[in-house]
């Protein structure tokens, strides 16, 4: 994508989107570095970075764009912009106040991923060139993703003219389902 676009003129607050509120923010945040947007929003709606998992590994990773100092600002400050208050989801961070050696297996096991339909990909590399973590290769005449650096945005699954990137959930999202019926 050359662009993208939030559109934040009512957003949601808490555990959306069945039991959240709308609230009023009045905002569009636009840019051409898909992170550089999110850092903008993150400001905007008052969130500490470290608490947005995808937010943490892009500072982790050193990526361009996932501090806000790093991130031009055009038309008024994301701080002039802020609601008075809101409230994020419960959900933000998944770490479990567990140490990585456990909590890193259990998300795992909680998150979808993207997977190839290798007889489907054509290796196009369309998803690769536009990964925001750049996480995605073709090394030997296969896609490859790596798992462990994927932030599960599933940009490459909506990219596909193929439809070759399917969804599967962790162990215990499976299960869960399993169980439920």
């Amino acid at each position: 994508p050359g662009l993208t676009l939030v559109d934040a003129i009512t957003g949601m607050e808490g555990d959306g989107p069945g039991s959240g509120d709308p609230v009023r923010i009045g905002a569009l945040l636009a840019g051409t570095n898909p992170l550089a947007v999110d850092t903008a929003a993150i400001e905007l709606l008052g969130l500490r970075p470290e608490t947005v998992w995808t937010q943490r590994v892009a500072r982790e990773t050193a990526r361009s764009g996932a501090r806000l100092e790093e991130v031009e600002i055009v038309g008024a400050s994301v701080r002039e912009l802020r609601p008075r208050h809101f409230r994020p989801s419960k959900t933000t961070d998944i770490d479990f106040g567990l140490p990585s050696f456990l909590s890193e297996p259990l998300k795992q096991s909680m998150t979808a991923r993207p997977v190839v339909e290798r007889e489907k990909c054509e290796l196009c590399g369309l998803c690769v060139q536009h990964c925001p973590p750049h996480v995605m290769a073709i090394e030997n005449s296969r896609l490859t993703i790596d798992h462990r650096r994927c932030i599960g945005c599933f940009c490459c699954q909506e990219l596909c003219p193929r439809g070759a990137l399917a969804t599967r959930q962790g162990l215990l999202l499976r299960l869960s389902r399993y169980l439920g019926r």
